[in-house]
């Protein structure tokens, strides 16, 4: 399954925000840790704007989505 830049953005601050571990915070909605901290990476990147892959958006761009 793919998933969003909105929707990627609000499953790295679920784990930020949980007192769980990270293990623990994605066991039950299926999202691989490896897969996890390659999203993770490339948020604190700022994106991979250049290769057409998750373009990150900023909390103030994901505010003004409808």
């Amino acid at each position: 399954m793919r998933y969003s830049a909105s929707e990627k953005f609000e499953i790295i601050e679920l784990v930020e925000q949980s007192s769980l571990s990270i293990r623990r915070t994605l066991a039950p909605i299926g999202i691989p840790r490896s897969t996890f901290y390659d999203w993770y990476s490339r948020y604190q990147e700022g994106g991979d704007r250049s290769s057409g892959g998750w373009q990150a958006e900023t909390a103030a761009d994901l505010e003004q989505d409808p």
